[in-house]
C-alpha cells in the first residue's frame, strides 16, 4: 500500500501512531474532514518517503513536528516515482480532484486544527514543496526566513492564525506562487511588490492584519517604513540620484579648472592686462592696509 485516504468520514479519537510504525513507505496520508483529536503522532515521520499528508479539518492540536523536515519523499523528483490514483486536495483555495497526475502533488496540509506554537523552520527543507497550508489555526512567531527556499511553492496559506513579525522579502523570489493567504494575522510593515508580490492585487490577501500598509490596501505606509529593496536591481547599478551626485561634482570639478586657467592664461598672453591687475591687486593691498592694520596699531600703542 502506497496511498491511505480515510478523508470525509467521521473517524474520531487520537491519530493512532502505529500508521507510522506499520506503513513506512507509505507515500501519501489523507486524513482529512474527520473528527480526530489529539496531538499529531511524530510516529508519522518514521513514513519518510510521504510526498503528501493531509490532516486538515480535523480537531488537532499541540505543535507541529519539527521531524516534518526530515520526509525525505518531498524532497524527491515526482517523476521518478509515478502511480496511478486520485484524490481531493484543497489547493490553490478550492478542492481540487488529482488523478492520474496526483504524484505531482507535494504538500503539507494541516489547516482547520487548534494546532498551536511556532512554525518549524524544516518545513522550509522541502524545494519541491508546492502546496503548504497551515491556515485557521493558532500558529504564533514569525513566518520562518528561510520560506524563500521554498522554489516549487504555488500554494502558500498561513492565515487567520496568530503570526507576528514582517512578511520576509525572500518571499518575492517565490516566482511559482499563485495562491497566497496571509489575511487575520498580526503581520506588520510594507507590503512588497517585487516579483510575484506584484500580481497579488487582491487585498483579502492581507487583510485583518492591522499593522499592514502599502498597495494593495488602502492603509498607505508612514515615513517609519522604508521601501524594501528592488530585487531585480543589479547591485553594481546606480541608483539615479548617485548620477545626479556624481554630474555635479564632475561639472564643479571642470568649472573650476576652465575659469582659472581661462583667467591665467589670459593674464600671460595679454601683457597689458596683466599689469594692470597686479596694479589692481598692490591698489587693493594698500586700501586694506591704511582701513585695517593702521587703525589696529593705533588702538594698541593706546591701550598701552
Amino acid at each position: 500500500m502506497i496511498t491511505l485516504d480515510l478523508g470525509n468520514n467521521q473517524f474520531s479519537g487520537e491519530i493512532p501512531s502505529w500508521i507510522g510504525e506499520k506503513m513506512p513507505v507509505l507515500l501519501v496520508l489523507s486524513l482529512r474532514s474527520n473528527m480526530f483529536k489529539g496531538e499529531i503522532p511524530r510516529e508519522l515521520c518514521n513514513m519518510t518517503s510521504l510526498h503528501l499528508i493531509d490532516v486538515g479539518s480535523d480537531n488537532l492540536s499541540g505543535n507541529i513536528p519539527s521531524c516534518f523536515g526530515n520526509l525525505k519523499g518531498m524532497s524527491w523528483d515526482p517523476e521518478s516515482q509515478r502511480y496511478e490514483g486520485q484524490l481531493n486536495v484543497f489547493s490553490k483555495g478550492r478542492d481540487l480532484l488529482f488523478k492520474e497526475n496526483m504524484y505531482l502533488v507535494i504538500g503539507i496540509i494541516l489547516s482547520g486544527n487548534h494546532l498551536t506554537g511556532e512554525i518549524p523552520e524544516g518545513l522550509t527543507n522541502h524545494p519541491r514543496m508546492n502546496t503548504l497550508n497551515l491556515s485557521m489555526n493558532h500558529l504564533s512567531g514569525k513566518i520562518p526566513e528561510q520560506i524563500e527556499k521554498l522554489r516549487q511553492s504555488e500554494t502558500l496559506g498561513l492565515s487567520s492564525n496568530e503570526i507576528r513579525g514582517t512578511i520576509p522579502t525572500g518571499m518575492a523570489s517565490l516566482t511559482l506562487l499563485t495562491h497566497l493567504n496571509l489575511s487575520h494575522n498580526n503581520l506588520s510593515g510594507r507590503i512588497s511588490t517585487a516579483n510575484q508580490f506584484n500580481t497579488f492585487i487582491d487585498p483579502s490577501i492581507y487583510t485583518g492584519n492591522p499593522g499592514l500598509c502599502g498597495h494593495p490596501l488602502q492603509n498607505k505606509c508612514k515615513d517609519g517604513h522604508k521601501e524594501e529593496p528592488d530585487l531585480h536591481q543589479d547591485p553594481n547599478h546606480s541608483s539615479p540620484s548617485e548620477f545626479g551626485q556624481m554630474g555635479f561634482f564632475v561639472s564643479l570639478g571642470v568649472g573650476f579648472a576652465v575659469g582659472f586657467w581661462g583667467v591665467c592664461a589670459t593674464l600671460i598672453i595679454k601683457g597689458s592686462w596683466r599689469h594692470a591687475y597686479f596694479r589692481f591687486v598692490g591698489y587693493f593691498g594698500d586700501k586694506l592696509f591704511v582701513i585695517f592694520v593702521m587703525p589696529l596699531a593705533r588702538l594698541k600703542r593706546f591701550i598701552r
